[in-house]
Parts: C-alpha cells; structure tokens; sequence
C-alpha cells in the first residue's frame, strides 16, 4: 500500500530491487510486487466503507479536489480514527487537532471544518513561505525575518524559526 502524495516512482518487482548481473537473473525467482496507490484507486471498489471514505477524501485532497470534498461530506460526519487516519496521512496538523477537539467534545468529527483548517494552515504555510523567500531576496537578516514573522502571522518565536528553517 502507497499513499504518497506523488506518484510511486519504485520498483514493482523483487529483480528491479536487485542489483546482479544478467546471467545470474534467470536463476532468481522475480516476485511482483502488488502495489496500491492511494492516488489512483478510484476504480478500487472496498467492502468497507470506511476505506473507501478514507480513500476517497486523500485523493481529494491530493489532488486540490476541494469542491468535490466538500460536495461529497459538507453534511456528513465521521469517526474520530477516520480523521485522524486521513490527517496523518496527508500530514495536517491542522486536520488532526480538528479532529481531537471533536474527540474531546466528544461528537463526530465535520471533515470539511477539518479539511477548511487544513486548507487555512496550507495557504498560511505558502504566504509565510513567500515572506521569507522575498525577504532572502532583498538580503534582511533572519533575526528581522522572524520578527517580521511573528509580527505579521502572530507566531511564536519558536515556530517563526521553525519556518525559517523549513524554507531559508
């Protein structure tokens, strides 16, 4: 199972993870790897729900898909571990402390609020990304550029120079 976000780039059998030389592959046994990608499962059809669900809302995500999501769950709700399986695996915080404050209010998770914080922290993420790279640009010291930060995005001045480590 593969559920990046890009496209699976790897080998899809056991002599492409090998490296011998070619008089000795017909000796070797050449397993194929059977591969699921979570970005081109659609035409998948799962028993379980569940995992159609999750399926389907990375795959939207994935793909910037943001009006199909909403469409298909504006008025559904799901399980707290179906949340958090999709935050974990399109890597939002965002998502996943959305879906923890419904856990501890202890009601089923709205995915498209999760999803809307997910999409805020995403755009958020981009505009702090473009502030530090013009402030590279225009040679402001880092010092300034996590001030800049914090004053203008209301950071912490920790997370102000996470970003510039992410993106200096």
């Amino acid at each position: 199972m593969y559920y990046g976000e890009k496209e699976w780039d790897g080998p899809f059998n056991l002599l492409d993870m090998l490296v011998i030389p070619e008089y000795l592959k017909p000796l070797v046994s050449d397993y194929r790897m059977n591969l699921i990608q979570v970005r081109q499962s659609e035409n998948l059809c799962f028993q379980n729900q569940d995992i159609s669900i999750v399926f389907d809302m990375i795959r939207s995500i994935y793909n910037k898909d943001y009006e199909t999501f909403h469409e298909m769950y504006k008025d559904k709700t799901m399980s707290t571990e179906l949340g958090l399986t999709v935050g974990s695996v399109v890597k939002s915080q965002a998502i996943i402390n959305e879906v923890m404050k419904m856990e501890e209010k202890r009601s089923e998770v709205d995915m498209c609020d999760a999803l809307q914080r997910w999409f805020d922290e995403a755009v958020q993420k981009g505009k702090i990304e473009g502030v530090i790279s013009t402030c590279r640009r225009f040679h402001i010291s880092r010092e300034e550029t996590v001030r800049n930060l914090i004053e203008e995005f209301s950071l912490s001045k920790s997370r102000a120079e996470e970003y510039i480590k992410m993106y200096w």
